[in-house]
């Protein structure tokens, strides 16, 4: 399984030399209080293991400022890389991991809030970028 405490320690210590730039907030998201509301969201690597993406979504578009924009990474099933990653994450590391496609996405961001939604194509999937 996952080493959280060690991750987050990793940020910490990656986030050091923005400390009058970046706050760092441990808990869980989707119950967390933050204050205010943000301009630019960040989302990398996190709904490759998210079983409920839209939880996640409409908590992220709540947190936006007007025209805020939501920058993401999805994941999406390619030949050969899917059948390698399944089996090292959902296997071997026992860490679910759930793939995406563009019209499945266009769909979540629609129903999430989000006004435009640019999908990208990448090396492992897809990176989005939201207005809100």
């Amino acid at each position: 399984m996952w080493n959280w405490p060690r991750r987050c320690s990793c940020s910490r210590e990656r986030l050091a030399r923005f400390v009058d730039r970046v706050t760092l907030i441990e808990g869980k998201f989707l119950s967390c209080p933050l204050e205010g509301r943000f301009e630019v969201l960040v989302a990398v690597g996190l709904f490759d293991h998210i079983a409920d993406p839209m939880q996640f979504l409409t908590r992220m578009r709540s947190l936006c400022a007007p025209h805020a924009s939501l920058v993401a990474s999805f994941s999406a099933w390619t030949p050969p890389k899917g059948p390698l990653r399944r089996l090292r994450y959902a296997y071997v590391n026992r860490c679910p991991i759930y793939d995406y496609t563009a019209g499945g996405l266009d769909q979540l961001f629609a129903q999430a809030g989000f006004e435009r939604l640019e999908l990208r194509p990448g090396r492992a999937g897809l990176l989005a970028w939201a207005r809100a």
